[in-house]
């Protein structure tokens, strides 16, 4: 990826393959997130997920919680977030690179999302930020 830009999914698959990567076309898309790689909105490249520059971190969790979140729930500490079938791993990643200081960390399975926040308020806190990423509250 470093060597040259890639811009489409087909240069991406000619990359893996000249790599000795076995994959298919149908797998790449559902792969991106699993490989850290993201279409970079301004250039149309694909960059690996270190590359992200923190408006693009906000903007994928955004986008991110607008399509597929479907439940936001406060436990103490604890959030409880639901979302559409695997669609839980690739918000709690970038909910974890947003840093937020009140979020000690995730656990994600395929549609539910575990955010465990410092205390009581910091749970209120993070549940209030992506109840308004939602814009359904």
């Amino acid at each position: 990826m470093a060597k040259r830009p890639i811009k489409t999914q087909t240069e991406l698959l000619r990359e893996l393959r000249s790599l000795g990567f076995k994959t298919t076309q149908a797998t790449i898309s559902r792969d991106l997130e699993g490989l850290g790689l993201f279409k970079d909105r301004k250039t149309g490249i694909y960059k690996l997920r270190e590359e992200a520059s923190a408006e693009d971190s906000v903007s994928r969790l955004q986008r991110g919680v607008a399509e597929y979140v479907r439940s936001i729930e406060v436990a103490e500490n604890l959030v409880v977030v639901k979302t559409t079938p695997g669609g839980a791993q690739g918000i709690a990643s970038a909910l974890d690179q947003m840093k937020w200081a009140e979020v000690i960390g995730t656990v994600a399975g395929d549609d539910t999302i575990l955010v465990v926040a410092s205390d009581r308020a910091a749970g209120c806190k993070t549940a209030q930020r992506l109840k308004r990423m939602r814009g359904k509250e």
